[in-house]
């Protein structure tokens, strides 16, 4: 039985394509030195896990991107909500807002976790694939810019632009999770000391 259900599931993947470790590993050199954001001490690339080597640098610039944006979002979330910015007849710390938001079949949480999901599933995962199979896409560009940052901007200010949303987003991942840290050592309310 286990045995048809793994040659089942096998059946639906696609066959993995081995290329040569020389010439993925200097079209990762190549693809890192020209990426705004890095970082370089003495004039090596920090890679102190050598993560470049192992995976694409594409697929690694595209989950920073997502992480670092995600993380923006929620740390104004979380500190927002100890401000004082609630919903009526929600009276509880971001700390406690998981475990009230948690109910028969998953409840609130469980329907942002179906809702990120979908918007996973049909937008992240095709565009990554795009990315990574050798499409003219940037990592994170989804091509969404409503305020129109981008419109008239050269490539030194897109650039910029590119460099300050990386560093915003990495200390945002930094940030949250020293906020959450400290909320869940005992100290759940604003300014978490």
């Amino acid at each position: 039985m286990s045995l048809s259900l793994s040659v089942a599931t096998a059946a639906f993947q696609a066959p993995l394509v081995a290329r040569p470790a020389v010439q993925r590993a200097a079209a990762v050199n190549m693809a890192i030195e020209d990426m705004p954001g890095k970082y370089a001490i003495n004039g090596a690339i920090f890679d102190p896990l050598g993560l470049s080597e192992r995976f694409d640098v594409k697929w690694l610039r595209e989950a920073e991107l997502k992480h670092g944006r995600l993380c923006m979002v929620a740390f104004l979330g979380y500190v927002s909500v100890d401000l004082g910015f609630k919903l009526p007849g929600h009276d509880w710390t971001s700390f406690e807002a998981h475990d009230k938001s948690v109910g028969p079949l998953g409840g609130a949480m469980g329907q942002l976790l179906l809702f990120v999901s979908l918007i996973e599933i049909l937008a992240g995962v095709p565009a990554a694939n795009y990315t990574m199979n050798g499409g003219d896409r940037e990592p994170g560009d989804f091509g969404l810019d409503p305020l129109g940052y981008l419109t008239d901007a050269t490539p030194e200010q897109k650039m910029d632009l590119q460099i300050k949303e990386l560093k915003n987003g990495r200390l945002a991942m930094l940030a949250f999770s020293g906020v959450v840290t400290q909320a869940a050592i005992g100290h759940p309310n604003f300014p978490y000391v």
